[in-house]
Order: structure tokens, then C-alpha cells, then sequence
């Protein structure tokens, strides 16, 4: 049996139900002129930061930059960062109400990820903080080159892990418990050399 399950052989229709793990995927909601068009202005106007964490006493600075934007008095708690929303942008905007048409949704606010390139990842974990919700809804919208992006199971090493390559254009919505027993992570990849942005849209609890 395949290390991986492939998303696109375990359903057709875009969606995928596997032990507590509930994804839809739906490739090309943007036009290839328009992902590329967004894709720079994001390069050039967003307030990119690099997140610096406290390990073992040593302060670390990470590859990618990241941006948190949203409604007025949005905050966002990742490892011990505390981040106020930065004001939407007119783009950000768009792009909005364009995942919140296409998954029946609503959001307060999105967190970008620009990895420059295959030697930028992001480890395993869950986005399953208390200001999330109990069940919360993730929309992971992809901007650039193709990356994989994989799921094990928290709990259980004999669920096969899942791989799933997230095109240019293309919405991931990670919802039901799948945060409860998953966890994700965008490895590395370094023979790709060109960028690639991620705007998860979130509903935070205030």
C-alpha cells in the first residue's frame, strides 16, 4: 500500500471524509492572470513580518513571512505571539468574498504565508487554539507555484497519511473535527524555486 492516500483517487467530487479528517477541494476559484496579478501585488503591498519565536532560551526567526489582516479588534494567538489584524486591503477584500461565495462561510480575518521558495515549509500542526471554535473552518486559498501539503493523524499510526498538491488558484477548506485529530504541514521542497503565497481565511472568537 502507497505511503500516501492521493486526495483526487479517494473522491472525485472534490470533497473527502477519512477518520475524522473533512476536506473540500476546489481547484481554479481565481483565473490564472488574476492569481498572477494578486500574487504581486501581495509581494509588493502586504506588511509582511518574520515570526520570531523563544527556543530553549535562543530567539529563532523563521523563513517565512507572515501577515495577519482583518476585522477591527481581530487578534490571532500562534505559539505565544500575540498579533493584532492589520486593516483589510481592497484585494484582500476580493479575495474574501470570493471564498466566503464559494464555501457558504463567513470570515473575520486571514493569516498570508509567503514561502520564497522549496526551501521554506512549515512543520506539523493543528490550528486548534480556544479562539478557533470547537470545530473551526479553515479556507486555504493558494497563490503561485504548486506545493504538497500533507495530514497524519495525531493518534493512530496505522491511518495513512494523506497528500493533497494545492495548485495555483485552487481552495482547501479544512473543517468537521478534522483539527481534533490532524495535523498538516507543507514540506519542503528544494528543487522548486519559484514562490508561493497562502491566505488562510478563519473565523476567530472575540
Amino acid at each position: 500500500m502507497s505511503k500516501y492516500k492521493l486526495f483526487r483517487e479517494l473522491e472525485t467530487d472534490g470533497n473527502l471524509s477519512y477518520n475524522g479528517l473533512d476536506l473540500s477541494y476546489s481547484a481554479n476559484i481565481l483565473e490564472a492572470n488574476i492569481s498572477d496579478s494578486i500574487l504581486k501585488k501581495m509581494i509588493a503591498l502586504i506588511e509582511w513580518d518574520f515570526d520570531t519565536f523563544k527556543i530553549m532560551g535562543k530567539n529563532i526567526t523563521l523563513k517565512r513571512k507572515t501577515a495577519f489582516y482583518g476585522d477591527s479588534s481581530t487578534y490571532y494567538n500562534y505559539s505565544g505571539n500575540k498579533r493584532e489584524a492589520k486593516r483589510w486591503t481592497e484585494d484582500l477584500l476580493f479575495l474574501k468574498r470570493k471564498v466566503e461565495s464559494r464555501t457558504k462561510l463567513v470570515f473575520n480575518s486571514v493569516l498570508l504565508n509567503d514561502y520564497a521558495n522549496g526551501e521554506v515549509g512549515m512543520g506539523w500542526h493543528s490550528d486548534d487554539e480556544r479562539e478557533r471554535g470547537s470545530n473551526p473552518a479553515i479556507a486555504s486559498l493558494s497563490l503561485g507555484v504548486s506545493r504538497d501539503f500533507l495530514f497524519k493523524h495525531k493518534y493512530n499510526k496505522n491511518f495513512n497519511k494523506v497528500k493533497l498538491t494545492l495548485e495555483d488558484g485552487s481552495l482547501l477548506l479544512m473543517h468537521g473535527r478534522s483539527q481534533h485529530f490532524w495535523s498538516h504541514s507543507l514540506p519542503k521542497r528544494l528543487r522548486i524555486s519559484e514562490r508561493r503565497i497562502n491566505l488562510t481565511f478563519r473565523n476567530i472568537l472575540k
